[in-house]
């Protein structure tokens, strides 16, 4: 086995464990050590060099390097296509898809989603395909088409089922609580991410449950005041688990809205803000994005 598979494979699986700086270790070494003249591959994986480029742009991106997460994805991408390998084209698409919808850009979500979905109905890849439809169906929910994206992804939570694969299952609940909450149904997003966390402690799935407690403190928070003490919960543990694994893009998030729910109910924010102020000030990238731009506008206006 190449020792660039060796370190995909290490890689790969420290990152579905919530470790995204040990993950990112090795699949730095993955793709040190590709040699895109080699054309070899294990059979029904991927080639290691585009792999360990989209899997690097989601630790890219947890880790706070927004703008190296994108360019780094879209190198894996554009590797996808030129080893003319449809598997690992089909891989490369489904992750990038996925940087896309934890970067909020739905748009360039479904368009990339949509390749993924043709690429693997043509070439009889249930797993790729229902990580497209999942995504497709995030994207749909979050441009107003509530209801239709909440029945595409929960086709592709069935396809991804089928498979019997179990890895990175706490992420698909954490879009689809998301997608839900969009379509207006927060109740319903509640219990979705309870469900979600039930599978990330159970299984030993570090992958999103900093962000899964995050988000229980957003709903929590939007239950007119009678779950703010639960959402307080929620967002200090999301900031706890996101600083254990150093995902500074989940801290930055739940920071936020730790200082969202102290201001909104007129208590001293000087912690809260503190805080945030202190996880923002660890950027130095993409204050373009989404998170980084919310952020700042709630530090501005304290």
């Amino acid at each position: 086995m190449r020792r660039s598979s060796t370190h995909l494979q290490l890689g790969a699986t420290l990152f579905f464990r919530g470790e995204p700086a040990a993950s990112l270790r090795h699949l730095d070494l993955a793709i040190a050590q590709h040699d895109p003249s080699v054309r070899w591959f294990l059979t029904g994986a991927p080639e290691p060099g585009a792999a360990a480029r989209v899997y690097a742009g989601w630790a890219l991106w947890e880790l706070g390097y927004p703008d190296r997460a994108l360019r780094v994805s879209e190198e894996g991408v554009a590797l996808g296509r030129a080893c003319e390998h449809p598997f690992t084209l089909a891989l490369a698409l489904a992750f990038h898809a996925y940087l896309r919808q934890i970067r909020r850009e739905p748009e360039a979500c479904r368009e990339t989603a949509e390749e993924v979905i043709a690429l693997a109905a043509a070439q009889e890849y249930p797993l790729w395909r229902g990580m497209g439809h999942v995504a497709r169906g995030w994207a749909l929910a979050r441009t107003g088409c509530g209801d239709g994206g909440i029945d595409e992804m929960q086709k592709g939570v069935g396809m991804l089922a089928s498979t019997g694969t179990e890895v990175g299952s706490s992420s698909f609940f954490f879009q689809l609580a998301d997608a839900t909450w969009a379509a207006g149904r927060a109740s319903d997003a509640l219990a979705i991410v309870q469900t979600g966390l039930g599978i990330a402690e159970d299984r030993n799935h570090g992958l999103r449950d900093a962000d899964l407690y995050r988000l229980s403190g957003d709903l929590l928070q939007e239950a007119n005041g009678s779950g703010a003490e639960d959402a307080e919960r929620c967002y200090r543990l999301a900031i706890e688990r996101a600083r254990s694994q150093r995902k500074t893009m989940i801290e930055l998030r739940a920071a936020a809205g730790l200082f969202r729910l102290l201001r909104g109910q007129g208590r001293d924010t000087a912690d809260a803000r503190e805080t945030l102020a202190t996880t923002y000030a660890k950027f130095t990238e993409g204050f373009d994005t989404p998170d980084l731009r919310d952020a700042r506008a709630l530090l501005e206006e304290a």
